[in-house]
């Protein structure tokens, strides 16, 4: 059996719009020939799939190897300039503003209010800390008393194990005491770098700081011409589905964002007021630590 593809140029009656190819299969004789007819608006449209997939792909890798970690603070500013946008406009009908006033005062409120919490909260366990290391001496004294107490209680652990299983404890102390200098000096050189990794990121992390802030302003000054600029990008199939993705994207952000917010708060003055209740020293640093673990 022998199979012929043939392209035609042109479309039959009844041609078929749904699929990509039509097969029609003749057959002469004795021979069992099969043709098979492939129509250049079928060839057409696969080959554009092909190269708008393979592009849509080439422009994601793109994107996410290279683009996203400058363009990170503008799509930051572009996401809570969308969630402000509503409390920008009931600041503007409320007070009667123009909106580069409104969308000032809304990124200072924005700013204002999780900075001064968290501000005092600095300072809070700035003082714990500080009582903290006062006392630490103290407790530096109690540790060898401490040390030596659990070191008692292995030794008698360790006497009344089996032979065999002291035997396997001898094997593994011997290998912890030939790699433990190398394995103290992996971790420390690990610990120093991270250390000085976190404090070279530092700038950087302020002027992350700094260049999202101020994108914040300005894109929510500019909020409605950036989405009318945007919206012209799309075609008009498209602008309904990503308008109605991008309100469901913001009321699912916002009600998980307020689900977390009141789980942290509601953790942290159930654990605050426990603690204050039951005079533990550091209560503050405490419920402020446990309650962020548990989120």
């Amino acid at each position: 059996m022998s199979l012929i593809g043939v392209i035609l140029p042109y479309l039959p009656p009844g041609y078929n719009q749904k699929t990509i190819a039509v097969l029609y299969k003749l057959s002469w004789g004795t021979g069992e020939k099969e043709v098979q007819f492939v129509y250049m608006s079928q060839l057409s449209v696969f080959l554009q799939r092909t190269i708008t997939t393979l592009l849509c792909l080439t422009g994601a890798f793109v994107f996410f190897r290279w683009l996203l970690g400058p363009l990170l603070p503008f799509l930051l500013a572009l996401a809570l300039s969308a969630m402000a946008e509503p409390l920008v406009q009931r600041v503007r009908r409320w007070m009667g503003v123009r909106r580069s006033f409104a969308a000032a005062l809304v990124t200072t409120l924005l700013l204002a209010i999780p900075g001064g919490a968290a501000a005092l909260a600095l300072v809070r366990l700035g003082v714990e800390l500080r009582q903290w290391s006062d006392r630490l001496p103290e407790l530096i004294e109690t540790f060898p008393a401490a040390w030596n107490g659990m070191l008692d209680q292995v030794e008698r652990w360790y006497a009344a194990c089996p032979a065999f299983l002291r035997s396997a404890l001898d094997l593994l102390a011997g290998q912890l005491m030939d790699q433990g200098p190398s394995l103290a000096g992996a971790a420390g050189g690990w610990l120093m770098g991270m250390a000085s990794s976190l404090l070279a990121a530092l700038p950087d992390v302020g002027l992350f700081l700094v260049t999202t802030v101020l994108a914040v302003y300005f894109t929510s000054f500019s909020y409605p011409a950036i989405l009318a600029f945007l919206k012209r990008q799309l075609p008009e199939a498209w602008q309904v589905r990503c308008r109605a993705a991008a309100r469901c994207f913001r009321s699912t952000i916002l009600k998980w964002l307020r689900a977390e917010l009141l789980l942290i708060l509601t953790t942290f003055a159930i654990l605050l007021a426990g603690f204050l209740w039951m005079r533990l020293d550091y209560a503050l640093l405490a419920a402020v630590f446990t309650a962020l673990v548990d989120a």
